[in-house]
């Protein structure tokens, strides 16, 4: 009899158990689930701030040579004609002309330096600094690469 109630207790306890250990199961699948999910969105989410970097990249590129454009008008009147071709070929070239203007200030004083000093090659480390690296670097960076190396360089 007492066998009979022992069992029976157990009877009743192990489909509870089941039931308990499913839900627990259901639970955790719900949980990976939603983990997958936010995981999925945080993903989404970066992409499209990606995306926007890189929309805006590109608008701040256009914007930064929209001023290159050429916005001739023709008016007809052949003097002020001649006038916007000029002016529009000199806003082309202030960049490169400023360019050469500072280069050739600074070749003349390392030049006058380089006189100072001596003038023979043996001087010529003595003269050229760090700075010097520098400042010849960052010209040639500007124009010939710094922007196509940072877009090369920045994709997975």
């Amino acid at each position: 009899m007492i066998l009979g109630a022992v069992l029976g207790l157990l009877g009743s306890i192990i489909p509870e158990g089941i039931r308990l250990y499913k839900e627990y199961r259901d639970q955790k699948h719900e949980r990976e689930i939603l983990e997958l999910q936010m995981k999925y969105q945080r993903e989404m989410i970066e992409a499209r701030i990606q995306e926007a970097r890189a929309l805006a990249t590109l608008e701040l590129d256009k914007e930064t040579y929209r001023f290159a454009e050429p916005e001739l008008k023709p008016t007809g009147k052949t003097l002020l004609d001649a006038l916007q071709v000029i002016a529009s070929f000199y806003n082309t070239t202030v960049r490169p002309t400023l360019t050469y203007i500072v280069i050739a200030c600074w070749l003349m004083v390392k030049y006058a330096m380089w006189q100072i000093a001596g003038g023979s090659l043996s001087v010529l480390p003595q003269i050229w600094t760090e700075a010097d690296n520098e400042f010849v670097s960052c010209v040639v960076v500007f124009w010939f690469g710094g922007r196509a190396f940072s877009r090369t360089f920045q994709r997975k």
